[in-house]
């Protein structure tokens, strides 16, 4: 199966990135280069606003809570998920540069736990990290990345059950259920109404 730019992509929150993060032999290294810095410039200035203006109370040991020992949140979020050029990324700081997840979704099933443990992070990292960038539990968001790539294949033509085996459905059935809940419309049904339209 072609990999191809994904089509769409959820809000996406703070993103933390390198300007020295370019996927290697990609053919937009020079735009994906320029993206990234300006992300950069974007986040820094936007953090530096936020580290200024949020504290840490810590409750008091005994008595009323009190402000103790109040003291400046300076911690930057070091572990991102971003949609850059048409691909979701996993960007990491202590990496030299980012890891591009859409060819890991097949490979790994489609499932968060084999997704989280190819990145070397456990379960909980991995659902923190996405929470924070995507403000999405994992589940919920391969879910809906694989009912985009599945209407990408029936558009092109791929047999509905030939969809359902490449995206490691177990059967037509649970393909045409998952795909109902989020397209709103059977497989079939959106066949056919892409035939009627072309």
């Amino acid at each position: 199966m072609t990999e191809r730019p994904a089509t769409g992509s959820l809000s996406v929150g703070r993103s933390w990135v390198s300007s020295r993060m370019v996927a290697p032999g990609s053919e937009t290294s020079g735009i994906f280069s320029i993206q990234m810095r300006k992300a950069v410039r974007e986040f820094i200035h936007k953090s530096d606003g936020l580290r200024k203006s949020r504290l840490v109370i810590r409750r008091a040991s005994t008595g009323p809570a009190k402000m103790r020992g109040a003291r400046l949140d300076t911690a930057r979020p070091r572990q991102q998920v971003v949609f850059m050029n048409g691909f979701w990324w996993f960007v990491d700081l202590d990496r030299s540069e980012p890891v591009r997840l859409n060819p890991l979704f097949s490979e790994c099933e489609w499932k968060v736990g084999r997704l989280s443990a190819r990145l070397g992070l456990g379960s909980r990292t991995f659902a923190r990290v996405l929470e924070e960038s995507l403000g999405i539990g994992g589940k919920a968001w391969l879910r809906q990345l694989r009912a985009v790539e599945a209407r990408h294949l029936l558009r092109e033509g791929g047999k509905i059950c030939e969809v359902a085996l490449s995206l490691g459905f177990r059967d037509d059935s649970h393909f045409s259920r998952e795909f109902r809940a989020q397209m709103g419309v059977a497989p079939h049904e959106y066949v056919r109404s892409e035939r009627e339209r072309s």
